[in-house]
């Protein structure tokens, strides 16, 4: 039996092949369903191989490393909504005797966030309406027109305002008259922080601070000493009762909920007054028939400022 040979169906070139005698050229569906196929071409070379491989082992561990792993773009991505409560509990004593609690030591008294901690109240009691250097903002000499007049001993000018004054440039020594409070204890008071951190779109469920088995749970009941050791740099209790100082006591969280659906943050302290301290002053006026008077408080506060901070993303795997 002769052998039958298989009609070729593959052209090297471009060009359009006749049709078979037997059909129809305008119908030949040969030639209207023909497609492309790549050629394949093996290379055998062992310096374009290595060159090769190269290439694509870059490719695979720059998907891997910085695709995946550190931008996180095969995940769902959400920005975190946090909040922080802070209580404060405390009772300090002044050099006079006199007792102190937290209503006393906590001005405002509601701030959810933060403890604005008195340490040192100056107080001067019946200033007037007068002419007077202005120790919160001076004014040295010579004196502008209409700035006053200037005072050659102190060379500063002499202004219209609330005498005798008290500000920042003489609060280590107020005038005479003034009432300093200093106030003992505080570093054994305690604060007690709630911070937590929703993601609204992946999930209804608020995570909490220390809500795991294995997670510090110093922020619920930790003192100002412990804060203060804790702080970066150290802060010293003197240079508190001294000064004031702002530390901000911050919880950072970066949450990947892609196994497990729960997170904890990371505790940080630092103080972020660059040593120059934090005071904060109140006013209260007095009117006696036509004449007012004002007693003037200046405080050197201690300011716990507590913040939740999550990145931009949440990473978890889409459902």
């Amino acid at each position: 039996m002769a052998g039958l040979e298989m009609r070729r169906v593959v052209d090297e070139d471009e060009g359009v092949r006749p049709a078979p005698a037997n059909r129809n050229a305008a119908w030949d569906w040969d030639r209207m369903c023909a497609y492309y196929t790549n050629k394949i071409v093996r290379i055998q070379d062992a310096n374009l191989g290595y060159l090769y491989w190269g290439i694509v082992s870059l490719i695979l561990i720059y998907i891997q490393v910085v695709v995946f792993h550190i931008e996180g773009r095969h995940s769902f991505q959400e920005p975190g909504i946090g909040a922080v409560i802070t209580k404060f509990q405390a009772k300090a004593f002044g050099t006079d005797g006199k007792a102190f609690d937290a209503p006393d030591l906590r001005h405002p008294i509601i701030e959810p966030s933060g403890a604005f901690i008195t340490t040192r109240r100056i107080t001067v009691k019946g200033q007037t309406l007068g002419d007077c250097v202005d120790r919160d903002n001076p004014d040295p000499c010579p004196c502008g027109k209409g700035r006053g007049v200037c005072d050659t001993e102190q060379n500063q000018c002499v202004v219209r305002g609330w005498c005798p004054s008290i500000g920042e440039q003489n609060v280590a020594n107020p005038p005479a008259g003034a009432v300093v409070e200093n106030i003992t204890g505080i570093e054994k008071a305690v604060l007690k922080i709630t911070a937590g951190i929703g993601f609204p779109s992946i999930g209804a469920k608020f995570h909490v601070a220390g809500s795991m088995e294995d997670s510090s749970q110093l922020h619920k009941h930790i003192t100002v000493k412990e804060i203060l050791d804790l702080s970066d740099p150290p802060v010293k209790l003197e240079d508190v009762y001294e000064k004031g100082c702002i530390i901000a006591v911050n919880f950072f969280w970066n949450c990947d909920l892609t196994w497990v659906n729960e997170c904890e943050p990371l505790l940080s302290v630092k103080r972020v007054d660059d040593g120059t301290g934090f005071s904060q002053k109140r006013a209260r006026k007095r009117r006696v028939a036509e004449c007012i008077s004002r007693a003037w408080k200046h405080c050197l506060i201690l300011i716990l400022i507590s913040c939740t901070f999550a990145p931009p993303v949440l990473q978890q795997e889409p459902s």
